[in-house]
């Protein structure tokens, strides 16, 4: 029991230090998980050029949003999760490729699949953060 509260303690702290701080969260991604901060870096060149205050928030906005789906996924936010990608996805080849990747992680026979689709997903993860926020909100409210 000692054990688990000591496990407990420190996934709170871990999920504490990077909650609200950007800076924490935007390095974390681009040591940890470069294929998706080059997504999101190169996306926020494209958009911002050569406003770099722009694409600095831009990038943390996006990797923190990245970060908190990642410490929040769960059965019930992967289904909103996939519809969210049908909806921001930056465009119809982005889309056509994101449901490709999300297909060769996918077990038909047993159902499950494994979240390393997420890591190759080019998509606007604040929206899909607040999608998923709203729903599973809204959810059973009616």
């Amino acid at each position: 029991m000692k054990k688990i509260l000591i496990a407990l303690f420190v996934l709170f702290i871990t999920v504490g230090i990077f909650a609200g701080n950007g800076d924490l969260e935007r390095n974390f991604v681009k040591s940890s998980i470069p294929v998706i901060y080059e997504h999101i870096k190169a996306r926020a060149i494209d958009q911002w050029e050569d406003d770099h205050s722009m694409i600095l928030y831009t990038i943390t906005q996006q990797c923190t949003s990245f970060m908190h789906i990642l410490t929040t996924l769960n059965d019930e936010s992967v289904l909103v999760i996939i519809d969210a990608i049908a909806t921001w996805s930056y465009d119809s080849d982005t889309l056509t490729k994101n449901m490709d990747n999300i297909k060769l992680f996918v077990n038909e026979e047993s159902q499950t699949f494994s979240v390393d689709w997420l890591l190759v997903m080019d998509v606007d993860w604040a929206m899909i953060e607040y999608t998923i926020d709203t729903q599973l909100e809204a959810k059973g409210k009616y």
